[in-house]
């Protein structure tokens, strides 16, 4: 995984806590969308690594970004 594909800045983007439907808790990590093209089809992966390497289950998505 190349860290370039994140953004880690904490004044756009960030995690937001989300209830997942267990009860759970659910982080969303928020991936630069200037990316999105090369990063879409990863999303899945980088949650599976994620979970694998913290134990904790992540959405990765991107910004809404307003026109």
């Amino acid at each position: 995984m190349d860290a370039g594909n994140f953004d880690f800045s904490d004044d756009e983007h960030g995690g937001d806590p989300v209830v997942a439907p267990e009860g759970q808790g659910l982080e969303s990590i928020y991936l630069d969308p200037k990316a999105r093209n090369d990063t879409e089809y990863k999303l899945e992966t980088f949650s599976g690594v994620y979970r694998k390497l913290s134990g904790k289950d992540v959405i990765f998505e991107y910004p809404i970004t307003e026109a």
